[in-house]
């Protein structure tokens, strides 16, 4: 059985591509050639058990021609592929040209393919909009209310989905793990209410879901992907896990939004993932396994942030604009409002 796997070689590509070789499946691995996949896609490719089963397709999804290619005689496609936030809101036409325009290529380029492969697509939680005022959690009968491009992309990219052809599975899909710490200091981190309710998942697990949603009968079926109870948490808990896990110790409270009105929630919370846990059977690693294994990939780096702490710290919150703000008043610098 072939299967298509688009952004093979982003934070979840590589975990679905590991799978996917080591359950049997022959891959086709469609991504742009940059010398970070060329790298990763070598390392895939350098065991000879893999080396036979493994097609490198190097091509971007916005063109036609690359995903017409691409999708020939395989029977199931994963589509990772996507732009994400922050970047998606920086960039938002160049987003929406992959996010959208590049789904669009590829439900149109499957519908000709016989037999239909099965499309999994990874959609996110941030389709149902901040709900932090609504009891958790959140289910699949909620309604979409996306707030931004990214959120925007993926609710129009189900829609092409549910009108198509094919056989799908839509999997909206909870905070992922990430193996670089740096990724998650974006100053995005600053918007984000302690507060907040988030559910982790597992970036292995999610690859697992993805696979797994090939094999058994999830056809046209909308599923959440989430840690479970071994993955929901407040925001405040997640971040101060992480940056203690790295070394670097929890910035300080200041440095981040305290909400003021429903709008200034972020667009994660609580999932109800029974339906799919039962379906997929993904749900392996909690958040304090990810802690405990990300602090084994640091190493004695863990032990030079803790030295440098108080300066990395003091670098971090000074790209907060809710720090600024917060000493501004604290110094009578400007008035309460």
């Amino acid at each position: 059985m072939r299967i298509l796997v688009t952004g093979s070689f982003g934070n979840i590509g590589r975990n679905v591509l590991d799978l996917l070789l080591h359950t049997g499946y022959q891959v086709r691995c469609l991504d742009r050639e940059t010398e970070r996949n060329r790298k990763i896609a070598a390392s895939f490719s350098k065991a000879p058990w893999n080396a036979r089963r493994i097609e490198l397709l190097w091509g971007d999804i916005r063109n036609k021609k690359d995903v017409q290619e691409a999708v020939k005689d395989v029977q199931g496609i994963i589509h990772l592929a996507a732009v994400i936030p922050p970047l998606s809101e920086k960039e938002p036409k160049a987003a929406r040209a992959i996010n959208v325009e590049g789904t669009r290529n590829l439900i149109q380029a499957a519908e000709t393919v016989d037999p239909l492969p099965k499309l999994v697509f990874t959609s996110s939680v941030s389709v149902y909009g901040p709900r932090m005022t609504d009891p958790p959690p959140r289910t699949v009968d909620d309604p979409v209310n996306p707030t931004d491009h990214y959120s925007s992309h993926k609710v129009e990219c189900e829609r092409m989905l549910r009108a198509s052809l094919l056989p799908w599975t839509i999997l909206r899909v909870a905070a992922v793990s990430v193996s670089d710490v740096n990724a998650s200091m974006d100053p995005i981190i600053f918007a984000i209410p302690l507060d907040q309710r988030i559910e982790f998942v597992h970036s292995k697990d999610v690859a697992r879901a993805c696979v797994n949603s090939l094999c058994v009968d999830a056809a046209r079926r909308i599923l959440q992907v989430g840690g479970g109870e071994g993955g929901q948490l407040l925001q405040r808990d997640f971040l101060k896990g992480l940056l203690e896990t790295s070394g670097l110790g929890m910035l300080p409270e200041s440095a981040f939004l305290v909400p003021e009105k429903d709008s200034d929630w972020f667009y994660t919370d609580y999932m109800d993932t029974r339906e799919a846990q039962a379906l997929l059977h993904y749900q392996v690693y909690t958040f304090n396994d990810y802690l405990e294994e990300l602090g084994k990939k640091l190493g004695w780096r863990k032990a030079l942030a803790r030295c440098l702490g108080p300066a990395l710290r003091l670098y971090y919150s000074s790209k907060s604009p809710y720090v600024r703000a917060y000493w501004k008043r604290k110094l009578g610098l400007v008035g309460p409002g």
